[in-house]
This record gives C-alpha cells, sequence and structure tokens, in this order.
C-alpha cells in the first residue's frame, strides 16, 4: 500500500513537470496553433538602417524561423505568414516582381486557420541613434492580448542584452483585424550601434527565439491554468444528480 502511494505520487509528480514544461500536453488533445509574422519582406525592406546596411525584414525573417524551430520542437502548429524574402506575382507589363506579402494576407492566414494567437516580428529604427529597447505591442481593447504581450516583455526584460523593454497599447491594423490574442513585438532598434549589431548576431537571435518560445509556453499555461480551474470550480452533472 505504501510503495504504491508512493508511485502514485511520483507520477504526479512527473506529470506535474510535463504539463510545465510542455503546457501543449494538457491542451485538450490538439496543439494550439501559433501564427509567426515576419514584418516586410519582398520590395519592402521595412525600417532601413543605410550606416551599417541592415534591412529589417531580414532580420525579421530569421528571428521567425528559430522562433518556429524552437515551437514546433515544443509540440506547437506553427504557421508562417512568409518562410522567404522573394514573393513574386504577374506584373501588368508582363513578367513577374517581387512583392511583399499584404496585411490582409497575413491577418486571413491567422484567422482562416483558427489560430489560438498571432505574434508579429519587427525592428526598429529612428533618425536618433541614441534610442534604444525592445517594445511590445497589443490590442488596447484586448486582455488576453496584454497577458500575452505581459510574457513578452517579461522573458525579454530576463534578456541581459535588453535595455529595456515597454509595454504599449495600440491599434495596429494586424492587432485590431486579428481574432485571436496578438501582440506585435519590436526587437529593437536597428539603427542603434549596439542593437543593430546584436539583432544581426545569430547568437542573440538564438536567444531572442528562445525568449520568445518561453513567452508562449507561458501563455499556454496561464490559459490551461485558467481553464483547469474554471473546470475545478464548477460542479459536475454526476454531483448535482447525486444531490438531488
Amino acid at each position: 500500500m505504501v510503495v504504491e502511494t508512493i508511485r502514485c505520487g511520483i507520477l504526479t509528480v512527473l506529470i506535474g513537470v510535463i504539463l510545465l514544461l510542455c503546457p501543449v500536453a494538457a491542451w485538450a488533445g490538439t496543439s494550439p496553433i501559433v501564427v509567426l509574422d515576419p514584418g516586410h519582406g519582398g520590395d519592402d525592406p521595412g525600417a532601413v538602417d543605410q550606416l551599417n546596411g541592415i534591412l529589417e525584414k531580414t532580420i525579421n525573417l530569421e528571428v521567425a524561423r528559430r522562433v518556429q524551430h524552437k515551437l514546433e520542437a515544443r509540440g506547437y502548429k506553427v504557421l508562417l505568414t512568409r518562410d522567404q524574402d522573394d514573393v513574386f506575382c504577374h506584373a501588368p507589363s508582363g513578367g513577374f516582381v517581387k512583392r511583399q506579402i499584404s496585411l490582409e494576407e497575413r491577418i486571413e492566414l491567422a484567422n482562416g486557420n483558427a489560430a489560438d494567437i498571432f505574434i508579429s516580428i519587427h525592428a526598429n529604427s529612428f533618425h536618433d541613434r541614441t534610442c534604444t529597447g525592445a517594445e511590445i505591442f497589443y490590442h488596447r481593447l484586448s486582455q488576453d492580448g496584454r497577458e500575452l504581450a505581459e510574457e513578452f516583455q517579461g522573458v525579454l526584460n530576463g534578456l541581459p542584452e535588453t535595455v529595456e523593454c515597454k509595454l504599449k497599447a495600440s491599434n495596429y491594423y494586424v492587432l485590431r483585424s486579428t481574432t485571436m490574442p496578438a501582440v506585435l513585438v519590436e526587437m529593437g532598434y536597428i539603427t542603434n550601434d549596439r542593437e543593430g549589431k546584436l539583432l544581426l548576431e545569430s547568437t542573440y537571435q538564438e536567444k531572442l527565439a528562445e525568449a520568445f518560445a518561453e513567452a508562449v509556453n507561458r501563455y499556454f499555461k496561464k490559459v490551461k491554468d485558467r481553464r483547469t480551474g474554471l473546470s475545478e470550480s464548477a460542479p459536475s452533472t454526476a454531483a448535482n444528480a447525486k444531490a438531488s
């Protein structure tokens, strides 16, 4: 009897550890769908640091690919709004021209696949090259969006290289038009000499990707805990029938 009790206790602890590290395991038999949106692309470079020749679109895509690999390793289903930079379409004059994926196409990918969260990945720029820091935007009317943003703020502030990560409410088109919790992450300023160099480093991109994956994990753990709490607090049908 004592041995069985010990075995049950060990099994309970192991299950708890698994769910803590990988909340996907408790997601009602299906994997949460995460849409990663590497901002800009194609003929739209995004922010440009002409002094050092840095293009935002390249950094966005590289980090998004790294995040994708880390999330998929944790059991999430991941969709990218673009997985390459060269997207071509027919030109009116004939032939093909490079173009960017429209905001509408990005939103449709997320809404059409009933994604659970949407993460738009960007890098910032400003004429004042002393500007630094990451920024996380969420829609001002979305409490779930704010909770997701707070998880990103927490993990990015935990990186030793991050100067400061600010949380900001916004009405960006991709935030107000997606039907799931959504954030837009500005990873730092490519026009700042220190941050621009960091964002180009593969080791720092890897740290960012790990932080992003951890933020997603923490968010879904909170959602799972909230759902579990609600189900435990609701009286069961059997209990009600017994009581009557």
